[in-house]
C-alpha cells in the first residue's frame, strides 16, 4: 500500500502543549517563574512549521547533539526536505527567537502508525522542552484523525530520552536486545507506545 501524505492541515497547523517545571506538574504563568537552569519557564508555546530559512540554527542544534558532524546550514537542508515531504512532517520550538528544540512525525508502512521523534539543543536541556515537543507531536498526530498508534524508539542507554517518552504518555512496549552498535559496544533498543490517544487503555 503506497504512503498517504499528511492530511493537508496537518503540515501547516500549529500544536500547543504546556511545559511543566522540573519540580512541579502544575502550570503557571511564564512572568510568574524566573527562568534558571535548574526550573523550566512554564507557558503555553507553539511547535512551528520548519523552513529552509531555519536551517542555521537547526544546523548548529544538530551539531549539538551528535546528529551532524558539522554546524553547517548546508548540511540542515537536506534534513529540512525531509521534514516537509509526504512521509515526515517537522515541528520546531522556538523561545524568545531562539530554536531550542524539534521534532518529527514519520509515517510508516501500517497506515495507522506514526513515529515521532525531537531534539533539544544540548545547551538548552533539562528545561522541559522535550516534553513539550513530545506532547505536542502526539497531539498533532491524533488531532488528524488517521493515526491509531504514536510510537518511539531510542537506545535503553538514553534514560533521558525514556523519561521524556514516559512523561508525555507512552508507555514501555517492547526490548529489543543488542540491536544496536554504539562506542564498541552492543546496546538495547526500547519502544514506547500510545494507542489512540491513551483512550483505548482505559475502556
Amino acid at each position: 500500500m503506497p504512503v498517504q501524505p499528511f492530511v493537508p492541515g496537518l503540515a501547516v497547523a500549529p500544536c500547543r502543549c504546556l511545559v511543566f517545571s522540573a519540580v512541579s506538574d502544575v502550570p503557571v504563568s511564564r512572568t510568574a517563574l524566573p527562568f534558571t537552569d535548574r526550573c523550566a519557564v512554564i507557558a503555553l508555546m507553539v511547535l512551528q512549521p520548519i523552513d529552509e530559512s531555519d536551517a542555521r540554527q537547526l544546523g548548529e542544534l544538530l551539531h549539538s547533539i551528535g546528529m551532524n558532524a558539522r554546524p553547517d546550514p548546508q548540511d540542515a537542508l537536506g534534513f529540512i526536505k525531509h521534514l516537509n515531504s509526504e512521509k515526515a512532517t517537522g515541528r520546531k520550538l522556538v523561545v524568545d527567537g531562539v530554536l531550542v528544540g524539534g521534532g518529527q512525525l514519520t509515517v510508516q508502512k501500517h497506515p495507522h502508525a506514526v513515529e515521532i521523534g525531537f531534539w533539544v539543543h544540548r545547551d538548552q536541556q533539562r528545561r522541559g522542552y522535550g516534553t513539550c515537543i513530545a506532547k505536542g507531536l502526539i497531539a498533532l498526530a491524533f488531532d488528524a484523525g488517521r493515526f491509531h498508534r504514536v510510537f518511539a524508539k531510542t537506545f535503553a542507554s538514553n534514560v533521558a530520552s525514556m523519561r521524556v517518552l514516559e512523561k508525555a504518555g507512552l508507555e514501555l512496549e517492547a526490548t529489543l536486545r543488542d540491536v544496536g552498535y554504539k562506542d564498541g559496544t552492543y546496546v538495547d533498543e526500547v519502544y514506547f507506545a500510545l494507542i489512540d490517544g491513551g483512550r483505548g487503555r482505559e475502556g
